[in-house]
């Protein structure tokens, strides 16, 4: 059996072969990163809780610290919460309430508090939950988001948020000093049962497979294209 490869079509089709398959390797290799972090993940939030401050001093990087379950003492300003846009489980739209903590000598937390219905967004409405006083929160520590363009941009002249931007909340809250992370209270309830905290989805895209089969497809494909050509253009023949 003699070969008479087709010179242009062959290197067209080892460079995009050699693209494909590159572009299916490097999807498997994320996959495999997205893996390890949603088991890293799911184990510290397994976690016993562990104070804020301290947690903090224990990393050089607190995005290895995200969704750690955290405690963090101070007693709130309802007088300055800002609200993120959020649909509940099942679809309803709201508001989760993030709150300024004040602790004595130590940074401010920006606190999630929870949930609350669109009907519910003037604290006024939620009297009840406005708890004075010394306060012990604990929940997932939360890192500052950046824009995204499925996400509509924030607008603080209407006090409405669509992700944490820490740098342009802690001004509108007229925080000076506060710690670069957010703390989502969990399910302890509150009196009146708003905010309603404990309503933290995690959840991360993980494509990776699909995508990795997609390359892998599409290489196959091209070469059983080279493939048929030359059997059609009788480039194999018997000696």
């Amino acid at each position: 059996m003699s070969f008479r490869p087709s010179p242009y079509l062959t290197l067209f089709t080892i460079i995009s072969l050699a693209i494909l398959v590159s572009l299916g390797t490097w999807q498997m290799n994320r996959l495999s990163w997205k893996e390890a972090l949603i088991e890293q993940v799911n184990a510290r939030t397994k976690l016993p809780p562990q104070a804020l401050d301290r947690l903090l001093l224990k990393s050089s990087t607190a995005m290895e610290l995200e969704y750690s379950v955290v405690t963090v003492s101070g007693v709130f300003d309802h007088n300055r919460e800002a609200h993120l846009y959020r649909l509940k489980a099942g679809g309803s739209p709201g508001y989760n309430i993030i709150t300024v903590l004040q602790r004595e000598g130590l940074p401010d937390v920006l606190v999630n508090r929870g949930y609350v219905p669109l009907t519910k967004k003037d604290p006024a409405t939620r009297a009840e939950g406005q708890v004075s006083g010394p306060v012990s929160v604990t929940g997932l520590l939360r890192l500052p988001q950046n824009a995204t363009s499925f996400l509509p941009a924030n607008n603080p002249d209407a006090n409405e948020w669509y992700f944490y931007d820490f740098e342009s909340i802690r001004p509108f809250l007229a925080v000076d000093d506060a710690l670069p992370v957010f703390v989502e209270a969990d399910a302890t309830p509150n009196p009146g049962g708003l905010p309603e905290g404990g309503l933290t989805r995690i959840e991360f895209k993980n494509d990776h497979l699909g995508y990795a089969i997609t390359w892998y497809g599409l290489a196959a494909a091209l070469f059983a294209v080279y493939i048929a050509y030359h059997l059609k253009t009788r480039r194999f023949s018997s000696r």
